[in-house]
């Protein structure tokens, strides 16, 4: 191959830059060798994706059943919350004979949920801070 750089011409092999090319396409051990240490490679890098698929299942189940747990905490505006009502209406049916008014529940879970706002508004704007810092 012929190259004209500003009127110089210089001659060129274009393997003759790529020494391990040369040596694979004049050995056939280097190149048996090197198809075995790419499929070992392979190997390894399936491997290690297999890795961090199990890891991020692992993460996901982990935040789900957090998630979980702090969604039945006995919370006003959450799951658990509702539950700890219910079972507070259940009680006051049975002992006298009256229900809490829902007017009053629904004031209970609104201010929780307000807590709870106020709460998260907080650890965030900390955790922003602190980036910051």
């Amino acid at each position: 191959m012929r190259i004209g750089i500003g009127g110089l011409h210089h001659e060129t092999n274009s393997f003759s830059n790529i020494p391990i090319t040369k040596a694979l396409l004049c050995d056939r051990a280097l190149v048996g060798e090197s198809i075995v240490n790419t499929m070992t490679e392979v190997g390894q890098q399936s491997a290690t994706v297999r890795e961090a698929v199990e890891n991020i299942a692992y993460l996901a189940a982990l935040i789900a059943v957090n998630l979980s747990v702090m969604n039945l905490l006995p919370i006003p505006a959450l799951d658990g919350g509702k539950i700890f009502f219910l079972m507070i209406n259940q009680l006051s049916l049975l002992l006298f004979r009256k229900q809490i008014p829902a007017k009053f529940e629904n004031y209970i879970h609104v201010a929780g949920f307000i807590l709870l706002m106020g709460l998260m508004a907080f650890v965030m704007f900390q955790d922003v801070w602190k980036l910051f810092q």
